[in-house]
């Protein structure tokens, strides 16, 4: 009988489920077979990998969608400061929670799915707040197995909070430590507005036994949290940031940091959308913000009126609840495709595709890293203006924070990197670098080691 691993994810968001999908697509090449505890919305994410799939059923129900989207537009029009020095509150009242008590409830279902399979060890993502971390340590502690905790971050934790927030920056210490005062403070007084707020919603519900309950459970974690310690690595451009950015960053040698992982998917481009990308010479820009980040208007037609003055085309991946949302308003030339979900490592793949546009997500960005495609980074909020600092320092990219955003800086922008063969030269041979240095058997012998000293 061969031996197994369990990928599970109480989240999601693709930015967290594709870095495990891409490790597990490693050991599956090796023989072992691979099963996804997965939210139904990652269905698609599964496309092309032949692992089982177990359906978590939908993460977020009809009850939650509506507050989540409010509270998503909310922090997607928000300045980077009110989301870090939040430290997204609002999301977590409206989001994180529900999620939590539904992951709560799917664990029981899963949990004898699991004994039966027994797993070689449990893979999982080590989301940046660690929302699920104690639910994922107890799933291991009961099954007596390892546990593997992915992380995007790279060398972000070890960063001043400045750096952390806003990302490598040449303002001054003492400016840095001014905005990290005043952030503290903002802090305080968030947390406490939090707390007013649950007292106000606790007091229908019985406060005191929740409170009770809530301490108990967080005596339990911090009981099995303390005597079963995961195996933490990373995967991405933290094996970029070690090698090239040491003058600019801290660096922290006993991370585990590994190269991001070339997907092994076999999924394949829609032959229309195949052609329409090959049809034409003129330059094609592809872009993507994610599935969290809530789009306005005026933000989306100064991109694509930008783009019109380069008669360039542009291939959008954007949710369909967006796009239904945004289409009445917008103004969209012929040049425009949009798409609901691509695979973006194919896209990336066509030579007409010369470069893109994101957030500065973790996948996305290491999509155009991988493809040795050239990008400009939008930030929103989370780890996002950090990424994109990197990849500005990199000289692979170029950042513009929201408020920069109109039609002749999206133009001017996107005009310099697609005739600039001195930025298409440095992401073609950064590619080439990760491509020979970054191997997934580093990852999977690591793992291995990993698991076998802890048994």
């Amino acid at each position: 009988m061969k031996q197994s691993i369990a990928v599970v994810s109480f989240l999601p968001d693709a930015g967290h489920v594709l870095p495990l999908l891409r490790v597990a697509a490693e050991f599956f090449e090796r023989g072992y077979n691979v099963v996804c505890y997965l939210p139904q919305e990652c269905a698609n994410y599964l496309s092309g990998y032949e692992f089982e799939f177990v359906s978590l059923g939908p993460a977020i129900n009809d009850v939650v969608r509506a507050s989540y989207d409010k509270v998503l537009l909310k922090l997607s029009r928000s300045s980077v400061f009110y989301n870090a020095f939040s430290s997204y509150i609002d999301l977590s009242s409206r989001y994180w929670e529900p999620l939590k008590l539904s992951a709560d409830h799917q664990l029981a279902l899963i949990q004898p799915r699991l004994a039966n399979q027994r797993p070689l060890f449990l893979l999982s993502d080590d989301h940046v707040f660690r929302i699920f971390r104690s639910l994922y340590i107890k799933i291991a502690h009961e099954l007596e197995i390892p546990i593997i905790l992915h992380s995007a971050d790279g060398y972000l934790p070890f960063q001043s909070e400045y750096v952390q927030v806003y990302g490598i920056s040449d303002l001054s210490r003492r400016w840095q430590m001014l905005i990290e005062y005043l952030g503290s403070g903002s802090k305080n007084l968030f947390k406490l507005r939090e707390l007013l707020n649950r007292l106000r919603r606790s007091i229908s519900k019985g406060v005191f036994e929740q409170i009770r309950a809530h301490v108990l459970s967080r005596a339990n974690r911090a009981t099995v949290d303390s005597t079963y310690q995961p195996i933490t690595f990373s995967t991405g451009w933290g094996f970029l940031e070690k090698k090239y950015l040491k003058s600019k960053l801290r660096i922290c040698d006993d991370l585990f940091v590994f190269g991001p992982l070339i997907g092994k998917s076999t999924s394949k481009l829609p032959a229309n959308l195949k052609q329409w990308l090959e049809r034409s010479s003129a330059p094609t820009v592809y872009i993507s913000f994610g599935t969290l980040v809530r789009l306005e208007v005026e933000f989306v037609q100064a991109i694509l009126d930008g783009l019109a003055l380069l008669n360039v085309r542009a291939l959008w991946s954007i949710p369909k609840s967006q796009r239904a949302e945004l289409f009445p308003k917008l103004r969209i030339q012929e040049s425009v495709r949009f798409s609901d979900f691509v695979p973006p490592l194919e896209v990336l793949a066509i030579p007409n595709v010369r470069c893109g546009i994101n957030h500065g997500g973790s996948g996305s960005i290491q999509d155009c890293l991988l493809s040795g495609k050239p990008m400009l980074c939008i930030p929103f909020m989370w780890d996002q203006p950090f990424n994109s600092s990197v990849i500005v320092h990199l000289q692979v990219g170029k950042r513009l924070w929201r408020r920069q955003v109109s039609v002749g800086m999206i133009s001017q922008t996107i005009g310099s990197m697609l005739y600039d063969e001195q930025i298409a030269l440095r992401a073609s041979k950064l590619a080439a670098c990760l491509h020979h240095s970054c191997r997934g058997s580093d990852v999977v012998e690591f793992i291995l080691r990993s698991t076998v000293a802890t048994s």
